[in-house]
Parts: structure tokens; sequence; C-alpha cells
């Protein structure tokens, strides 16, 4: 129904991103090209959520397994005009795609799971600060806790950026 949906989503004028859960459906994103293809034409981006809840909270009956932030890479990779945001990655797989992201103009990663002894000073001082932006993981986790961890390890100006500048400047939405 992805094509009802995107028809209704685009009768919203602020729609800019689509939010995609490919561990909960199932389905792979190469599976999803023709969506990803048609959001790049059209001129949404979209979040790829790696997880909603950490698997080793979930019943051993019931595991929805992490979606790799790789192969949402992957995926900016093939869509080359599509926004594309990993949403949920650990810390980890961010520094791991460091390469990926400096490389690729449309990919960026939010920093709602990105957790770590100075998770955030380590993935700037990796260079990736116009890669990052803010994400809470609402209503997962208390959102004071997303934003004391970009605010109390960055300075304001740095700060700033990741809380906001990167997506005004990713949206379009800078004045």
């Amino acid at each position: 129904t992805w094509r009802k949906e995107l028809e209704h989503a685009l009768q919203r004028s602020k729609v800019r991103l689509v939010r995609l859960l490919p561990a909960y459906s199932p389905y792979s994103l190469s599976e999803a090209d023709d969506l990803l293809g048609t959001l790049a034409e059209v001129g949404l981006g979209v979040i790829v959520q790696t997880r909603l809840e950490d698997p080793r909270r979930q019943h051993p009956l019931a595991q929805v397994p992490d979606v790799p932030a790789a192969e949402i890479a992957d995926a900016a990779k093939r869509h080359p005009t599509l926004t594309v945001i990993i949403g949920g990655p650990r810390t980890g797989e961010i520094r791991a795609l460091k390469h990926q992201l400096l490389k690729l103009p449309n990919l960026y990663a939010d920093v709602s799971q990105a957790d770590g002894l100075d998770a955030m000073k380590v993935m700037v001082a990796d260079g990736l600060l116009k890669k990052l932006v803010f994400g809470s993981h609402t209503p997962f986790f208390i959102p004071y806790a997303a934003l004391s961890r970009v605010v109390t390890d960055l300075d304001d100006e740095t700060a700033g950026t990741i809380l906001g500048g990167n997506a005004a400047r990713i949206l379009g939405w800078e004045t």
C-alpha cells in the first residue's frame, strides 16, 4: 500500500521524510528499491530505523533483529539523490560507517542510540559533525537523556549543529 500512503503524505506540505521499519514488516531494503526511488523522485527523504528496542530486552520467542546499518548505507549508495538517515544506530555502527558517511553526501545518522563514554566527542573528532542529527528515541528513552548526551560533551556551537542545524540544512529549513 506504499503508493497510496505516499500519495496521502504528499498532500501534506510539511512532510519531508518517511520512516521505514523494515525489521517489523519484514522486508529488506533491496525489496524497497522502487519505494526509495520514488521517494527520491518526489523530493522526500527517508529515515530507516535500525531498531526500536534492544533485542536483549525482548522475549526470546519474540526477537526482532536489528537492521544492519551497513544495509542502510548500501541503499543510500544505490539511491544517490535520496536523503537517507540511519535511525537508531549505535556508536560503533556509526563509527564503522565513517568512510561511507563522509563519502556519500546523502547519508546521515541520528544519535538517539549512540551511547558510550564521550561518544559525541569521539564522533565529532572522527569528522562526522555534519553527518549527525539529533534523535531522542522518545517514548522508549527519556528525552532529557538524549539531550544531555549532546550538550554535556560538546561546546554550544557544535551541540547546536547536531541538535538542529544539520536537520535544518538537510531538510531545507535553514533561514
